[in-house]
């Protein structure tokens, strides 16, 4: 895992995200989860089933881009020691603040989770994307998780995650 700062991340993927850009051929849906009310273990098989979504159309191992566009926004709910563990075990002890953005290559699949599990345990934004894959995830600091992708494949996704997030 490679973490970079905005600017960097904005010359090497900023361009090429699929949930921040328009274009007719990708359609959205959103799903609201209420991160602050998910038992944990809710969490970990949402997080898990929308690595794999992602991650399911694109060619073996690809790297996977994690952006986190928002922090701080509920500073009783941030919390960032698993985080920072994660990112000394990969050599970086920068802050989030300072690198935002993350690069993972394609083994590296269980640090994307745990990105994805900090981001929603600490209420963060948060930006998800695989290379060649035309799916994508987004997560706000509320909670609410926007999926984009091709040929209705984003609305069937949707009513998947909803249903695993009911009681």
């Amino acid at each position: 895992m490679k973490c970079v700062s905005k600017i960097e991340w904005d010359s090497i993927v900023g361009s090429h995200l699929v949930g921040l850009t328009a274009s007719t051929a990708r359609t959205m849906s959103t799903v609201e989860p209420c991160s602050h009310r998910i038992p944990i273990e809710k969490a970990h098989a949402l997080v898990s089933r929308v690595v794999y979504w992602v991650t399911e159309p694109a060619a073996s191992n690809p790297k996977s881009y994690v952006f986190v566009d928002s922090f701080d926004v509920w500073p009783d709910l941030d919390n960032r020691l698993l985080y920072q563990c994660l990112r000394a075990r990969h050599g970086n002890h920068d802050s989030l603040e300072s690198q935002p953005g993350h690069i993972c290559l394609g083994h590296e699949r269980a640090e994307v989770g745990a990105l994805l599990l900090c981001a929603l345990m600490n209420a963060w934004g948060v930006v998800f994307q695989v290379e060649g894959s035309e799916r994508a995830m987004r997560i706000d600091h509320d909670g609410h998780l926007t999926l984009w992708g091709c040929n209705g494949a984003a609305e069937s996704e949707a009513v998947r995650l909803t249903k695993l997030m009911l009681p």
